[in-house]
């Protein structure tokens, strides 16, 4: 499964991040001015604190592409920066994964996550079967927007997994998308 370095939306483009310092630079100056509103619900957001954390993010992201264990792209609004979009807990045999996305607060509910997604999955149908979001019980923007991009819900797990932002267990939320589903 090669990953192609660049996807065309008619508003959007998603680009692989190649892990140079003045990518890794973007990624952090992004994060950093979201990092409040995404460590809410992103564990790896506390763990970015440097420009050289977003360096290592980038290249350990290279490494999981080389190694089919992973792939993320930057969502790209006139070559500006402004959120990501990637695939997980990758299961060929199983024709399965998993996605995550995030939106710098100033890019939200415009519809870029929304076009990302439509343009993510197309990609990924060519060799998937399944795509499945996982989130918090409490993300309630998260919920409604797997709701609205026709992602179906599957259950909930309790106590899942451990916050130490919430120092608490939280349960997960799971919805997923079939190729049947929409092609």
């Amino acid at each position: 499964m090669q990953t192609k370095t660049k996807l065309q939306g008619e508003r959007i483009t998603l680009k692989k991040i190649t892990p140079t310092k003045n990518n890794a630079s973007e990624f952090f100056k992004v994060v950093e001015q979201n990092r409040e509103d995404l460590g809410i619900w992103l564990p790896w957001v506390d763990e970015m604190l440097t420009v050289e954390d977003a360096l290592q993010n980038l290249l350990e992201t290279e490494k999981q592409t080389r190694e089919g264990y992973k792939k993320e792209y930057g969502i790209y609004l006139k070559n500006k920066l402004i959120g990501t979009v990637d695939a997980f807990n990758i299961r060929k045999p199983d024709k399965s994964l998993e996605i995550g996305y995030w939106i710098s607060k100033e890019y939200r509910r415009k519809g870029y996550v929304r076009e990302a997604i439509a343009i993510f999955e197309k990609e990924l149908f060519k060799n998937f079967h399944r795509i499945q979001i996982k989130c918090d019980s409490e993300n309630k923007n998260s919920i409604e927007f797997a709701k609205r991009c026709g992602y179906k819900l599957e259950g909930e797990l309790r106590d899942a997994f451990f916050s130490k932002k919430f120092n608490s267990f939280r349960n997960n939320i799971i919805f997923s998308k079939l190729k049947t589903d929409t092609f």
